[in-house]
């Protein structure tokens, strides 16, 4: 017997990484708020989210720290985050078709 898995929606950035005249800030395909809160200090927490002397974004997951090179994407998980690399992801994932704007 055959099975396919079930549709699943992530809500997901791409790490573009460091330019070289950014003064150190990270590019990212886009920055919801999810992503803002994670690289930002919290009260007593440190940041879930932050970018290393060598330009990979250190994200912190149920795991522990993982890496996210240029092109990795950072996924928002239920209660944590998660680093995929490019082809996983965009073997796994596809973006989901844009609902027609309403007349």
């Amino acid at each position: 017997m055959q099975y396919q898995t079930i549709p699943q929606y992530v809500e997901a950035v791409q790490y573009q990484g460091v330019p070289p005249d950014s003064n150190g800030e990270a590019l990212w395909n886009e920055t919801p708020d999810w992503l803002v809160e994670a690289m930002t200090s919290q009260v007593g927490e440190p940041r879930k989210i932050f970018v290393d002397g060598n330009c990979n974004a250190n994200v912190q997951t149920a795991e522990g720290v993982l890496l996210a090179e240029p092109g990795d994407y950072v996924v928002l998980l239920p209660g944590s985050l998660g680093v995929q690399a490019r082809e996983s992801f965009e073997a796994q994932y596809q973006a989901p078709p844009e609902k027609p704007e309403a007349e």
